[in-house]
């Protein structure tokens, strides 16, 4: 069985309520647990390449963990965010820390990771630019925060979890509006997955935004004076 995603014209129910609940997904985590579909390799592939390692890494949204347990395995210092305190607790599980919180919330301290992630997240919230204005929080000066989402399709008429879908203009609209340094690039993802009980091919077009963390006037002064200063002795 083959599923193949296509560029579509979805158009959502203005008003239409968010299902995304914590219920929601601890229901779709109990059924699916580690086995789940959701593998997106060629995704992770890229996403991997970007962190590198010896990395502070937050991934929101992070479900049971499949990428964020890569950037572990990685050298890297890994924290999931979702919404399922199921997901959460499997995460515990292998090791990972693991927080529960509804985004955008993300109750943690400013400047704090050097990357922030997100697959398959931006297109489920009510309020997209609140969760990257919140990305951008906790990351530091110069980091990265990588976000990967629907290229044009899975609209709301056609997934019930979406709320939105982004056309490659729209999607680096959005991601500029905390910075200037926005990269947006095309792909498609194929794997073979067991969906719903069959084996399928999958193929879902993907866009990739890769966002620098723009440093402030005064953080680039105290590093220039750092950097005298190291040089003086």
């Amino acid at each position: 069985m083959d599923i193949s995603y296509n560029f579509t014209s979805n158009i959502g129910e203005i008003g239409r309520q968010n299902i995304n609940t914590s219920d929601y997904w601890d229901k779709i985590w109990k059924n699916e647990g580690s086995e789940t579909w959701r593998i997106y390799p060629e995704t992770n592939k890229r996403i991997l390449e970007i962190i590198g390692s010896n990395k502070e890494v937050l991934e929101v949204g992070c479900g049971v963990g499949i990428l964020l347990k890569q950037i572990r395995n990685n050298k890297n210092k890994a924290t999931g965010i979702d919404i399922s305190s199921f997901a959460v607790s499997l995460l515990e599980k292998e090791g990972m820390r693991g927080i529960q919180s509804v985004l955008p919330n993300i109750p943690l301290e400013d400047n704090s990771f050097d990357i922030v992630v997100g697959t398959e997240i931006l297109e489920h919230m009510d309020d997209d630019k609140e969760l990257l204005m919140q990305c951008n929080r906790v990351c530091k000066n110069g980091g990265k925060i990588i976000f990967v989402v629907p290229d044009d399709c899975l609209g709301p008429d056609a997934e019930q979890e979406h709320v939105r879908k982004y056309t490659f203009d729209e999607f680096k609209e959005v991601l500029s509006s905390i910075s200037k340094d926005v990269s947006v690039q095309r792909f498609t993802d194929r794997f073979i997955a067991n969906f719903r009980g069959e084996t399928v091919s999958i193929a879902i077009p993907l866009l990739m935004g890769v966002i620098i963390k723009e440093e402030k006037n005064n953080a680039k002064n105290i590093n220039f004076l750092k950097k005298i200063i190291k040089n003086l002795f």
